[in-house]
C-alpha cells in the first residue's frame, strides 16, 4: 500500500508481514504506528536511543518515527509486524496521554502476555491480504482495541534503562545513551566516543559497525525525531523547535529536515495537523 499524500515520511500503511527475525544493518524509521509479536527467544532492539530486551509472546506497540533497530536475536522466532496509518489512528479518539507517551518515544508492552497470539497474527496476515474487504475491516477493529489495551499499561520512556544485552557491546551502549541525553546540546564525536572507555577511532568504528551509521548521524536522527516530535504536539515557532531539538540556528535545521524528510519543516507540521 502506498504512502498517503499528506504522509512526508516513508510510510507502510495499513500492513502486515510475518517471516523470520533478522538483524537490522541500521535504525530505520517510517511514520505509522507499529506493533510487533515474536514466538520464542528473545530480541535485543535499539529504540530511540536506548537498548531494550523484547520478551516473547508479548505484542508491543510504538510510533516507527522513533529511530528503532533489531541489533540481537536469541532463538529462531517466528515474527509478525503490523502498521497501522498515523492519520487513521488519529481518528480513535485516544486518549491524549497516550499520545503523548507514543511521541516522546513511548513503547507499549502486554506485560503479561495474552492479549492475542501467533494465531491472531496469522489471522491479521490472511485478513489483510485478498480477502473480502469485510476481513480488513474487522483486522483493523481489532487492532484497534489492542491498542487501547496496550495504552493502559506504562510505557517505558526514552530514558535509558541498564539491560542485559548479551552480545551487544557495552561501549556502544554507552554511546548510545549518552547521544539520547545529550543531543540537544553541542557534540563532538571525540565527545561521545570517549563515553566508551576505548581508543576514539575504534570507538566511532565499533558503534558504526553494530549500529549501521556513524555518530554524528546518530545524533541527527535524535535530533530530528526530536523536532518532530514538538511539530507534531506543540505549537512552537519553527526557529524554537530547532533551538531545541539542537541544531543551533533555523537555516540548519531546515537544511537537515528537508535533505532527510524531502519537505519543509512548515509542511511537514501542516500535513499532519490533525493527529494531535
Amino acid at each position: 500500500m502506498s504512502a498517503p499524500s499528506s504522509c512526508p515520511l516513508p510510510a507502510f500503511g495499513l500492513a502486515g508481514q510475518g517471516g523470520t527475525a533478522r538483524i537490522m544493518e541500521r535504525t530505520h524509521q517510517h511514520h505509522d504506528l507499529e506493533i510487533n509479536y515474536f514466538t520464542e527467544g528473545r530480541l535485543t532492539l535499539l529504540h530511540g536511543g536506548r537498548l531494550v530486551v523484547l520478551e516473547p509472546r508479548r505484542m508491543v506497540l510504538f510510533w516507527a518515527a522513533t529511530p528503532h533497530q533489531v541489533l540481537r536475536i536469541e532463538g529462531e522466532p517466528r515474527f509478525f509486524w503490523f502498521t497501522l496509518p498515523m492519520a487513521w489512528a488519529g481518528r480513535w479518539a485516544l486518549p491524549g496521554e497516550g499520545w503523548s507517551r507514543l511521541f516522546e518515544g513511548g513503547l507499549f508492552m502486554d506485560a503479561g502476555g495474552g492479549m492475542a497470539d501467533r494465531a491472531t497474527c496469522e489471522r491479521w496476515l490472511a485478513d489483510l491480504g485478498d480477502g473480502p474487504l469485510s476481513h480488513r475491516a474487522a483486522a483493523l477493529l481489532e487492532m484497534e482495541a489492542l491498542v487501547r489495551r496496550l495504552m493502559a499499561f506504562p510505557a517505558k520512556s526514552r530514558k535509558t534503562t541498564r539491560v542485559n544485552t548479551g552480545g551487544i557491546s557495552h561501549s556502544v551502549e554507552r554511546m548510545a545513551a549518552y547521544i539520547a541525553s545529550h543531543y540537544t546540546q553541542p557534540l563532538k564525536v571525540e565527545t561521545v566516543a570517549s563515553q566508551s572507555g576505548l581508543h576514539p577511532n575504534y570507538a566511532m568504528h565499533l558503534f558504526r559497525k553494530t549500529c549501521g551509521l556513524t555518530i554524528m548521524e546518530s545524533v541527527l536522527q535524535q535530533r530530528l525525531f526530536h523536532a518532530k516530535r514538538l511539530l507534531l504536539t506543540t505549537d512552537l515557532k519553527i526557529l524554537d523547535v530547532a533551538m531545541e531539538s539542537g541544531f543551533g540556528s533555523a537555516s540548519r535545521f531546515h537544511e537537515a529536515f528537508k535533505n532527510s524528510i524531502g519537505i519543509s519543516p512548515s509542511e511537514f507540521r501542516q500535513g499532519n495537523s490533525g493527529l494531535h
